[in-house]
């Protein structure tokens, strides 16, 4: 979630979320490269590399 500390090095930003409310209609993409093929289903856990 874009409201919450990603690791160390990248804190939270409830602004962020904001943002994407107010100016995007709350559409968000993700571009990704898959390493390993699998199912994701809401509320599993990502991992940022």
């Amino acid at each position: 979630m874009v409201t919450r500390d990603v690791g160390s090095d990248i804190a939270g930003d409830r602004a962020v979320l904001r943002h994407i409310i107010r100016e995007l209609d709350q559409n968000l993409g993700v571009y990704a490269k898959i390493i390993k093929p699998g199912v994701v289903a809401a509320g599993d856990s990502m991992r940022f590399m």
